[in-house]
């Protein structure tokens, strides 16, 4: 490791992710990729929502906080497309999980690489996050330090990408380029930092394996043990929700993979958005998702409701889920409004739009 100053830099592979089952990416930059499809049956969704999955991430993000009394804590976690699989702390810098399958892949394919990273990442951080401050002229506060990079594989071409960057109170402070192996300051305050990095030429080496080699390695590993979890796309069921019969109707999708998903309110098949409140997509622990989304339906005719729908996508698919505004599939605090309902019954291809029919048996 070196500091600001100088001194030997060691590279490691790092990532982006959060320490909860979904990942969150701080706000300076990720790597991002993903395929379209338009298929046009039933199985034809199925094998879109298979495309999105031919490119798998391996993410891992470290972060350092510094505040007012001058005492680092430190978080590290790594993420496999989307999911939380191994994690460290100031407290505690070995690798650890919560997942029985991940202990597996700990057990045959020891993790020291990570067990490593967040102590070098540590060290790293805490070495440079003053001397940052200072340079910024940051005297008081909170401040972080963040290290986020790994790799994303394409399991249909093979192809890999690698990413490697730095970000300083979540911007981007400098960024590796791996087509001219040097790094990239984004920050007047990270030229210093490109100065000392560049002229190591044997951890720009190590940089470029760790990305390019062992990233995917490991990234293969955990898919190899978690496929079913990991790969397996999953879609969703949807309910109708109303607390009154004045409050507003919610629309909630539970039990999707992945979370790269898009929910909104139609009117007439347009996307609507007065009277409309969008929810968070938020992890469930089984490893899939849930969101919602609202609509004020206090000044809809009761004859309009008809032409008001709710409208899953997943991102990288061109398809829609379409679950109808309809009174008799909805669940109010006293339960079901009407009992022995489906709702999620079948997917009916119309018009080259999947309508959920909540028809009732």
């Amino acid at each position: 490791m070196d500091d600001i100053d100088g001194g030997k830099y060691n590279t490691c592979l790092t990532c982006s992710g959060s320490a909860g089952s979904r990942s969150t990416c701080p706000s300076f930059k990720s790597v991002r990729s993903g395929r379209e499809s338009d298929g046009t049956s039933f199985l034809g969704t199925w094998l879109s929502l298979s495309m999105i999955l031919l490119t798998h991430s391996l993410r891992l993000l470290f972060t350092g906080f510094l505040g007012e009394e001058k005492w680092m804590e430190f978080v590290g976690v790594a993420v496999v497309n989307g999911f939380e699989v191994i994690y460290c702390s100031k407290n505690s810098m070995t690798a650890e999980t919560r997942q029985d399958w991940v202990k597996e892949v700990i057990q045959y394919h020891p993790t020291y690489w990570f067990t490593n990273e967040c102590r070098e990442s540590q060290s790293l951080l805490s070495l440079n996050i003053e001397a940052l401050m200072k340079s910024f002229n940051h005297t008081k506060g909170v401040h972080t330090f963040q290290r986020m990079s790994g790799c994303e594989w394409d399991d249909e071409t093979g192809e890999v990408n690698g990413f490697n960057q730095f970000g300083y109170d979540g911007e981007d402070f400098i960024t590796f380029d791996l087509k001219t192996d040097t790094w990239i300051p984004t920050n007047p305050q990270a030229v210093i930092f490109k100065q000392k990095w560049d002229n190591n030429r044997e951890a720009l080496y190590r940089e470029r394996n760790n990305l390019i080699t062992i990233c995917p390695e490991m990234l293969k590993n955990f898919l190899n043990y978690g496929r079913t979890l990991l790969v397996k796309p999953v879609l969703p069921s949807f309910y109708l929700l109303q607390k009154t019969p004045s409050s507003p109707v919610t629309c909630h999708a539970t039990g999707f993979n992945p979370n790269k998903v898009n929910m909104v309110w139609r009117k007439d098949g347009a996307e609507i958005h007065e009277g409309v409140n969008r929810g968070e997509i938020i992890p469930n622990n089984d490893w899939t998702f849930q969101m919602s989304v609202d609509l004020e339906i206090s000044s809809v005719r009761p004859e309009d409701w008809e032409r008001y729908a709710c409208v899953f996508q997943f991102s990288d698919v061109n398809q829609d889920i379409v679950t109808k505004l309809d009174k008799a599939v909805i669940w109010t605090n006293k339960g079901k409004i009407e009992s022995r309902w489906i709702l999620f019954a079948c997917l009916i291809k119309k018009n080259n739009i999947f309508v959920h029919d909540a028809s009732g048996t």
